[in-house]
């Protein structure tokens, strides 16, 4: 993975791309394991699939004293996942309270095996904090929140307990590190007079549908000059958390997707308020779930379906072929199939309205036109991170009109951040097969069957569509509902 930086106000990667964090918060790893008897990994696992590109790991002051292979047992294993499924990892420190004080919060402060589920002292912080550095801060994916909620703490009194922290952990890393605000991370007032003194720092606020999170205005003028996150966010249609998502819900939204913020919501669980899950069925989401995976986390493409009438019946029988040697394995052929022309990030309802409307003029400025095939089938392999995808597709001989209004519309998509970079040629195909679950030995098979396959049709481009993104599967995006479609002139 990229490792992470932060110049002026934006996170950016090592190519100095614009990364926006698009995480979920899991429960504390040790409260799933040890009280709930739930595999924490298969969280993780759950939270790629809807489509977040980081995850949240709260560690829990009192089992960090408890256990003494808490890192063997518990953060080893979720690094090691983290990196393979390609998700950024923020290792929380979830202490709550006043550590200059040592004072910790009194609200549902359980005592766990003896010790304080919230501990503030800072002694532990700075111990904590070393360990975590030094055993974590090489890898590129991890990120470092060191104090997740300051409490009944006067600003002051937080820019030097929170420097100190900064300082023990830059010990042993360059990595990007979180500080929160104070007043349960709402108030980030005091870091436009006095930053913290280090590089890579991001601040961190809560954003929940409460009084003291209705105002923004300060952490906006400071994402103007440093990046800020929303560390922890999420609503409940009842109780303490109560929020609409016609309210609170496109509030969140338009403060993401027009500030660029990175966020991580809580909480991936059906009791942690404010739930994304009604139960452990990871389809099983709430409003709040919905919202995030729909409304957050989906990318949104433009896309050529051109398998219509003969082809497409030539087309279904070359599918059903595939399927008798290598059975019904995960097809992103959900639509039909079709040419990919561009990607482009959450975009916001202003966004689309626009894109729409320069996808009109394309489409009433252009004429149908016919492609045609080449007679050689093509199978190609590619690694889209450590993942090897295999392939199948037709090749289209060369079409200026087809380049015409590719160009066109890739020109649109480029005001958007691409999830996959490289992926446009100047060659044009029409995928009838991407999956990732097969072997080696099928894809051969494949090719060696592949002589028997006819295409004899020729294709009229009559139209293009704009679809939402579904989730990530192995870090390929799927495509999910088409928003409109746009017919050229016949």
């Amino acid at each position: 993975m990229e490792e992470l930086r932060v110049e002026e106000n934006k996170i950016v990667n090592s190519s100095g791309k614009e990364v926006i964090l698009k995480g979920i918060n899991i429960n504390s790893p040790c409260i799933l394991k040890y009280e709930e008897n739930h595999d924490f990994l298969q969280d993780i696992k759950e939270i790629k699939k809807i489509g977040a590109n980081a995850v949240r790991i709260p560690i829990c002051p009192a089992y960090w004293q408890f256990d003494k292979n808490y890192c063997k047992e518990i953060l080893d294993p979720i690094i090691k996942l983290t990196k393979k499924l390609n998700l950024y990892c923020c290792l929380d420190w979830h202490a709550q309270g006043n550590p200059y004080k040592n004072k910790t919060r009194e609200f549902r402060n359980d005592l766990i095996n003896g010790f304080e589920k919230y501990d503030a002292k800072k002694e532990i912080a700075f111990d904590a904090l070393e360990k975590l550095g030094k055993k974590y801060g090489k890898e590129e994916h991890i990120i470092f929140d060191v104090f997740s909620m300051p409490i009944d703490i006067e600003n002051g009194d937080w820019i030097k307990i929170a420097q100190e922290f900064v300082d023990k952990i830059r010990k042993n890393t360059k990595n990007i590190v979180v500080i929160n605000g104070t007043n349960w991370s709402s108030d980030l007032s005091w870091v436009l007079e006095n930053p913290i003194k280090s590089k890579n720092i991001v601040y961190g606020l809560s954003y929940y549908p409460l009084e003291k999170f209705k105002d923004l205005s300060l952490s906006l003028k400071v994402k103007e000059r440093y990046p800020i996150i929303f560390s922890e966010c999420g609503y409940t249609k009842d109780g303490y958390f109560k929020g609409i998502k016609e309210d609170y819900g496109m509030k969140l939204k338009k403060y993401i997707t027009e500030n660029n913020i990175s966020f991580f919501a809580w909480c991936y669980h059906p009791k942690r308020v404010p739930i994304l899950l009604n139960s452990w069925n990871p389809d099983d989401l709430t409003e709040w779930g919905k919202l995030l995976r729909e409304g957050l986390l989906k990318e949104s493409c433009v896309y050529i379906t051109i398998a219509e009438g003969k082809l497409k019946k030539e087309i279904d029988i070359i599918q059903s072929k595939m399927r008798d040697i290598i059975g019904d394995v995960p097809y992103f052929s959900q639509w039909p199939p079709h040419m990919t022309l561009s990607y482009g990030n959450n975009l916001s309802e202003e966004e689309l309205n626009l894109v729409n409307k320069r996808l009109d003029s394309i489409a009433s400025n252009t004429k149908s036109f016919p492609i045609i095939f080449d007679k050689e089938i093509v199978f190609i392999t590619k690694n889209i991170g450590n993942i090897k995808f295999y392939g199948i597709k037709l090749k289209i001989l060369p079409n200026e009109n087809l380049n015409n209004i590719s160009k066109k519309i890739i020109n649109i998509a480029d005001n958007f951040e691409a999830p996959i970079k490289g992926f446009f040629k100047s060659e044009f195909h029409l995928t009838i097969l991407t999956t990732p679950d097969i072997s080696d030995e099928m894809f051969e098979k494949l090719k060696a069957q592949s002589s028997s396959w006819k295409i004899t049709s020729p294709a009229i481009i009559n139209s293009f569509s704009i679809v939402g993104g579904g989730s990530m599967y192995k870090n390929y995006p799927i495509m999910s509902k088409e928003i409109k479609r746009f017919k050229l002139k016949k």
